[in-house]
């Protein structure tokens, strides 16, 4: 016989006096061993994606969504040099450090600013060649090292 949850009261649960499934999500405890609903979930050796900080990923949104009405929505997949990129993320994370939280044009968090920078690059790179144009840093290691290599006969 199932009885109410003890938190929401509105989820039955297979023992007397537990949290349903959702309620003991919220409430934060991990242990779902008492509720018999859950079915399984292969989900082994995938990321935990839970355990992002949810203020983070707002804050980046709003980052992305302020771009998007200034450019156009997932306007950096077009690509974007990696110098650019890190030089944004650079100047958004010193601004922080030197105590200025808020970006002035976007009155958004200048690490929500440097977050956006560092997942475009992270794209970029998860891309396997796909944006190697756009890096500029690599390639221009690769010149400079060229230039400095003389063949000798």
């Amino acid at each position: 016989m199932s009885s109410k949850c003890a938190n929401c009261i509105y989820k039955a649960v297979a023992l007397d006096e537990q949290p349903c499934c959702e309620c003991l999500s919220t409430l934060g405890q991990p242990n779902f061993t008492s509720v018999a609903r859950e079915g399984p979930k292969h989900d082994a050796g995938k990321p935990p994606m839970s355990l992002i900080p949810t203020a983070a990923l707002v804050e980046e949104a709003k980052v992305l969504a302020f771009g998007a009405a200034k450019y156009s929505a997932h306007n950096w997949r077009l690509g974007i040099s990696y110098s650019r990129l890190v030089d944004a993320a650079l100047r958004h994370l010193t601004e922080w450090k030197e105590g200025d939280r808020i970006d002035a044009e976007t009155s958004l968090s200048h690490l929500a600013h440097a977050r956006c920078c560092l997942g475009f690059l992270l794209h970029y790179e998860s891309k396997q060649g796909l944006y190697q144009d756009f890096d500029d840093l690599w390639n221009g290691y690769q010149e400079l090292l060229k230039s400095r290599i003389t063949p000798t006969d």
